[in-house]
């Protein structure tokens, strides 16, 4: 028998680390706009100029998407706690290919994005690495 994290514990862990995320983003967009990452007249895929709204939801969208691909992970998987790290680190490398669709960045922008890029990952994985250490610690427990 394999105990896994409910949907429920799943989401609230994503949504504990919404916040936290988009300010570190937020700042970091701040940061590189400031050095000119994200010049006046750049624009993103849709013909839109970056703005910190386009960082917030993205963020936030981030942290959804690795909730449900960690809950399809429980799913199909019985050893969720070694899965997640390669999918969630195997996802992040393909993220870093091009950042949003951009092509005619400076190379700020794609050090930036790319920096959002990990910190969006690297958090996301560590917590569901830990949500699937404590659910296996929970199945371990003797009754």
């Amino acid at each position: 028998m394999t105990t896994k994290p409910s949907i429920g514990k799943i989401f609230t862990t994503a949504l504990k680390l919404v916040v936290p995320i988009v300010i570190v983003n937020a700042f970091l967009f701040f940061v590189g706009d400031i050095l000119g990452a994200f010049p006046e007249g750049h624009t993103a895929p849709t013909g839109a100029s970056v703005q910190i709204i386009a960082v917030i939801s993205a963020s936030i969208v981030g942290v959804i998407i690795s909730a449900i691909i960690y809950w399809i992970i429980t799913l199909l998987s019985k050893n969720h706690g070694k899965v997640t790290p390669i999918i969630g680190y195997l996802v992040l490398l393909l993220s870093f290919w091009n950042p949003a669709g951009i092509e005619d960045g400076n190379i700020g922008t794609f050090i930036v994005l790319n920096l959002m890029h990990v910190v969006v990952g690297v958090v996301m994985i560590q917590a569901y690495t830990k949500l699937s250490k404590q659910s296996i610690m929970i199945k371990d427990t003797p009754q």
